[in-house]
């Protein structure tokens, strides 16, 4: 992978890659083909989702200010966050990245000063750091003319869906629309006892996993080890993602593995794909914060 990598995602995707690219000067061989299954009713190989332009973030509203057009919010957010804000200054200039269910982002997963976030696109807010919480992060931004009516109607604990493109260059909130009363995808509910599971399908062994990560193709080879539905194991690949732990599960047909690397945040690239009928293949989807493209692996 000789090309320089692009800007975006975020800025612990540019700083991990960019040790990955220098390490792989010179391109892999070409896999050899594959013969295509001739098992009938073989699963079909899952196409790559496709990479959202558009999402809606949700918060409640604290405030809004019509003079400046701040709008002052309150979001959900995963718990290691308020762990994270303790280096934040009440008004620093911060860059929140968010996770994402259904296409929509309903918690934040990072928050970083700006002037350390390179990232340009993604599921991003730009904003000032008012104050954290285990549950909550409150942030300002300022909104365009378009929606400020909207939210002058707007009384303090009032929810809302703020759809925004993906590309967020800085240095405000890029901003579409704003509906109130619009609460996030409910997720499901956690699962209390997990089913019993009989006959787990087998991955133990080593596999080549060939994937792109940011439109640089990525080679692995992970080994795994099995324990009922549970997976574990090391993978391999160039650069940061060198003798990496991983884990995973297999339940049925469907594979997720996945492990962290940091360079120097964690950054956490989880695959998501399906075993074929004799079990030396599967495919499905990498997921890098939020980008996600499509990985094959081959039992060797």
């Amino acid at each position: 992978m000789t090309q320089t990598i692009r800007r975006g995602l975020t800025a612990c995707s540019i700083l991990a890659f960019s040790a990955l690219a220098a390490s792989a000067q010179t391109p892999a061989a070409p896999a050899a083909p594959v013969p295509a299954t001739k098992t009938a009713g073989a699963p079909v190989a899952p196409k790559a989702a496709p990479v959202p332009t558009t999402f809606g973030w949700y918060a409640e509203v604290v405030s809004f200010d019509a003079a400046t057009r701040t709008l002052t919010a309150k979001a959900a957010a995963e718990p290691h966050i308020a762990a994270r804000a303790k280096s934040l200054q009440s008004g620093d200039r911060v860059v929140l990245a968010w996770t994402a269910y259904k296409g929509e982002a309903d918690a934040v997963r990072y928050i970083a000063p700006e002037k350390a976030m390179a990232a340009e696109s993604g599921y991003l807010v730009r904003g000032k750091f008012l104050r954290a919480d285990a549950k909550t992060v409150t942030f300002s931004t300022t909104v365009p003319v378009t929606v400020a009516t909207t939210l002058g109607t707007a009384k303090p604990g009032t929810a809302l869906r703020v759809a925004a493109p993906m590309l967020q260059p800085g240095p405000e909130a890029v901003i579409s629309t704003v509906a109130l009363g619009k609460t996030a995808p409910a997720r499901p509910a956690p699962v209390v006892a997990a089913k019993p599971v009989v006959n787990a399908r087998q991955v133990v062994g080593a596999w080549d996993v060939s994937t792109s990560m940011m439109g640089n193709a990525v080679k692995l080879v992970c080994t795994f080890t099995q324990d009922g539905v549970k997976i574990g194991g090391v993978c391999n690949g160039p650069g940061p993602l060198a003798n990496v732990p991983a884990e995973g599960k297999v339940d049925g047909d469907d594979v997720s593995f996945g492990f962290s690397i940091t360079q120097p945040v964690t950054l956490t690239l989880m695959h998501r794909g399906k075993l074929d009928a004799g079990g030396s293949k599967m495919e499905g989807t990498l997921d890098l914060m939020g980008n996600v493209s499509a990985f094959t692996a081959l039992r060797k």
